[in-house]
Order: structure tokens, then sequence, then C-alpha cells
């Protein structure tokens, strides 16, 4: 990153409001993650959402800090992009809550493609009759994503506990089967990485699943 780029960077910060030193934090860094970091700042400005509350606030601008090392490490522009969306929330409806560490950590965890398969689950309406996990699998499938891909994904959403995880029957669950649903903390992770900034705690654009384990 040219003196321009880095010039450019201190001046969306600026603009945001930040009240940070950005020019210290990417004077260091190697040219990629500065380019990271670049990426990520554009889209803020782009957003064009008041985020001035984290100029304002300490705690805030340590959990902006460390958002800000996870894309300086992110190669995926759309995990980056999904990183931007956490700050904006972070700024506006997430300023007070409790378990913003606890979100920050599970969705530095979490692949462009996990959180694909979040949403993806948690805004489609499913059968209650047919299993979420093979109708995830035949869903992705279809786009020429291999079923154990998909199957890790799954699970990986499972143990961060962004699905429900229960054993379809003693036998099953002894020979590795589960069944799956969504659940509270699922929606309130995809609504801090969502792309509508006007929600409020309590609410989301992602429609609630009907579907529940028989």
């Amino acid at each position: 990153m040219d003196g321009n780029h880095l010039a450019e960077a201190v001046a969306i910060g600026d603009g945001l409001g930040l009240g940070l030193n950005l020019g210290g934090i990417l004077t260091p860094l190697p040219d990629i993650p500065r380019a990271r970091i670049l990426h990520l700042l554009h889209g803020l400005r782009d957003a064009g959402a008041d985020i001035r509350s984290i100029g304002q606030r300490v705690d805030l601008q340590e959990y902006f800090f460390t958002i800000i090392e996870h894309a300086a490490h992110e190669a995926n522009r759309g995990k980056i992009d999904r990183w931007k969306n956490a700050i904006i929330h972070l700024a506006m409806d997430f300023q007070d809550n409790p378990f913003k560490d606890n979100l920050i950590r599970t969705l530095a965890d979490l692949t462009e493609f996990d959180l694909t398969v979040l949403s993806m689950i948690y805004g489609t309406t499913f059968d209650r009759k047919r299993d979420l996990g093979n109708k995830v699998r035949d869903y992705f499938e279809h786009c020429d994503v291999g079923r154990p891909i998909t199957s890790q994904a799954i699970k990986r959403l499972a143990s961060h506990a962004l699905l429900d995880e229960q054993g379809s029957s003693s036998r099953l669950a002894a020979s590795g089967s589960f069944s799956y649903a969504p659940n509270d903390l699922g929606l309130t992770l995809l609504r801090f990485i969502s792309t509508d900034y006007s929600v409020v705690a309590g609410e989301s654009e992602v429609p609630q699943s009907q579907y529940a384990p028989d």
C-alpha cells in the first residue's frame, strides 16, 4: 500500500468519525493485510452508516481493533464484508450486547462457506418430515458443493451452538447420525453480520425457519 492509499485509509477513518490512529495501525503491516483493511474501510464508507459511537467509547474501540486484526488475516473478501457488517452493528444495535466478544470469537472461527450455509438454513422453511441436514446437503450438492464439505459446515455450526444438534434415536446417535434445528443464537449471529443496519435488538430480516425435528 503506497502513501496515497495510507492517506486514503486515514481520511476514511476521519470521515467516519472513528477518532482512531489508523495510520499507526496500517503503517507497519505488509501490503496484503493493509489492502484487506482498506477493503474493509471502503465498505464501511460505502455503507453510509453512522458508526461514530466507536470513536466515543473505549470499549467499542477495543472490539473494533480486534475485528481489524481478524480482517487483516482474512483472505476471503466475502468474509471481510461480514466483518464490516459486524462493525456497523457493533456501533449501532449491538453496542451494549453483553456477549459481543462471544459473537466476534465465533465469527472468527467460521469460514465464509459456513456463514453461507447458516444464512441458507435460517432463510428457508423446511418440511418437518424431512431432515434439515439432508435438505441442506441436497441444496448445496446442486450447487456443485460436495456433501462432505456441507456436512463439515453443519457440524461446525452446531459445535458453536448456532444449530441445535440431537441424536435422532439412541441407535442413530451411537452411529453418529444427528438431526439439527435452528435456535436463537444462530439468528443473533446472522443479525450481527446482516446488511440490514436498521434492525433493532430482537429483530432480524432473516425469517425464522419453521423446521423443527420430530
